[in-house]
């Protein structure tokens, strides 16, 4: 035999009050917190790498030097220039012409492939030949609004209310990137030199899905 409940009407409009009452007080809450995680990606930033000496004064170390500093920081092709005088007898630009190439012959042995070496008259410049290199390059840092855990490179050890988690992974990360511009991405890639490349291309069209496109980092400049 089935039991009726019975519902007194003051108890239904005491019950429905405080379910009123609960949902406005939730209304003026916020259940949101913000994150501790940090969710910015790691820094890149582009400049000009340029530098001006004496061209008798270029020796072999200062060029495997900025052989590797363009082999790692590098995104442009390097130019080099060697000034001479139109007017002077001793710099010349034949003088001019046998020292680009002489650097350029080194630069290449410490393997700077992208290169664009050559000659610039500059007049009233005298008997002194000037050497010029430049190029783009780019550097990775920490992500922006990040500081290094407390404890580390030498900060204070107290609390840091403000600390995102994963900024000193970051930071520290950055620092050790080979090749700063590979975050990049690659924009012009040949699929002969990846076979999984050659066949992601193949699978795609058997499938007649549309392959979207990957999103690299991007950089600011200095």
């Amino acid at each position: 035999m089935m039991k009726l409940f019975k519902f007194s009407s003051k108890k239904y409009k005491f019950a429905l009050s405080l379910s009123v009452l609960a949902l406005i007080g939730l209304s003026g809450c916020n259940l949101h917190e913000p994150g501790t995680i940090t969710e910015n990606k790691i820094r890149l930033q582009e400049g000009v790498y340029h530098e001006e000496m004496l061209t008798a004064e270029v020796s072999e170390d200062y060029l495997a030097y900025i052989a590797r500093h363009h082999a790692k920081y590098g995104v442009s092709d390097m130019d080099v220039i060697v000034t001479y005088d139109p007017k002077s007898y001793r710099n010349t630009a034949m003088k001019a012409s046998e020292k680009a190439s002489d650097f350029a012959s080194s630069l290449r042995d410490y393997g700077v492939g992208s290169m664009s070496p050559r000659i610039l008259p500059v007049n009233a410049q005298g008997d002194n030949s000037q050497f010029m290199v430049s190029y783009e390059y780019m550097t990775a840092h920490k992500p922006d609004g990040c500081n290094s855990m407390p404890g580390l490179e030498n900060r204070d050890v107290s609390q840091d209310p403000d600390y995102k988690m994963g900024c000193s992974v970051k930071m520290m990360i950055a620092k050790q990137i080979a090749r700063p511009k590979d975050l990049m991405g690659q924009k012009n890639t040949d699929p002969k030199t990846e076979g999984r490349s050659a066949s992601n291309i193949v699978d795609a069209y058997r499938s007649g899905v549309r392959n979207e496109p990957l999103d690299g980092y991007q950089a600011s400049a200095e």
